[in-house]
């Protein structure tokens, strides 16, 4: 019988995470400005790199990185980073995407196309990705 590995999580991928828990704490004291940069940053890296790429963050993001504390600016940008790779995928799908810049009582990403119209929660989508991993 020929087996065959199935990568789910690739090396790169886990680099790339490792990168972008580094990045989000480097934190230059203007929280949009951050966001912009991560933003930009990551649409850059899937551009560049591919549906691979935007797999990795999607599998991996689940999980804030214990190492920020609760309620702090690199929690806070993390949740953004993880509204930004929602956007993307959505993108990637072929929807039409908005990160939305307020933090309270609104979604976290608009998507939208001629036929739907929905937002998504970035904290319900990290629940769902820890729920799969557990089972």
């Amino acid at each position: 019988m020929n087996r065959t590995n199935i990568e789910i999580i690739t090396k790169k991928q886990v680099d790339s995470r490792n990168y972008w828990i580094g990045e989000i704490s480097r934190l230059s004291g203007d929280f949009g400005l951050d966001v912009e940069k991560v933003g930009d940053q990551i649409s850059k890296e899937i551009q560049d790199n591919g549906i691979n790429s935007l797999l990795g963050h999607l599998r991996l993001c689940g999980a804030i990185p214990e190492n920020y504390g609760h309620d702090t600016s690199e929690e806070k940008l993390y949740s953004k980073y993880t509204d930004i790779v929602i956007h993307e995928a959505y993108k990637m799908i072929g929807f039409n995407s908005l990160v939305l810049k307020e933090r309270a009582d609104v979604a976290d990403v608009d998507c939208f196309n001629n036929d739907y119209s929905f937002v998504a929660d970035a904290k319900a989508f990290r629940l769902i990705l820890l729920c799969q991993i557990t089972k």
